[in-house]
């Protein structure tokens, strides 16, 4: 039957069958349970091609979810690349403030700055007027440049 290619009624080789044989004698068992040995090990193959079919699924399914999240990374990077342009107009503007603030000396309302004109002026009035008392024309003067002080101090305290 061997010599025929038959085994167990399956068309084997001459060859496949001496092995079969040979591998049997070599541990000690009968050639039915090398067969058995051989067929286990081959289903146990097949399981995990099913598994490696489920493994490459998962495989592309993670692929695409990292697509998705190097896109959000990307996204990210635009955003960040697109607060730091804003924070440095901000640092820009904050330097302009700066120079103008220094050139204002202090002074960064109009308010404060009349009223700082408005002192002056009465420390001019109030030197001429140590000089010449009663000089009827500044009087009328220093008059309107205290009720303009006044209204800008209670404009100033109503906002």
């Amino acid at each position: 039957m061997v010599d025929k290619g038959e085994f167990l009624g399956c068309h084997v080789s001459p060859e496949l069958y001496r092995t079969v044989v040979e591998e049997a004698r070599k541990k000690g068992t009968s050639v039915s349970w090398i067969i058995r040995e051989a067929l286990t090990l081959y289903l146990t193959r097949r399981d995990e091609g099913v598994n490696l079919e489920k493994l490459e699924e998962n495989l592309n399914e993670l692929r695409t979810k990292l697509m998705e999240k190097d896109r959000e990374v990307e996204s990210l990077k635009n955003l960040v690349k697109l607060k730091e342009r804003e924070v440095e107009e901000l640092r820009d503007v904050l330097g302009h403030v700066e120079k103008l603030s220094k050139l204002g000396e202090g002074y960064t309302s109009k308010p404060a700055a009349t009223l700082k004109g408005i002192s002056e002026r009465l420390k001019c009035y109030k030197c001429y007027l140590n000089g010449v008392r009663g000089d009827e024309d500044l009087i009328p003067t220093i008059r309107r440049l205290i009720e303009q002080a006044a209204a800008i101090i209670d404009n100033a305290s109503i906002t």
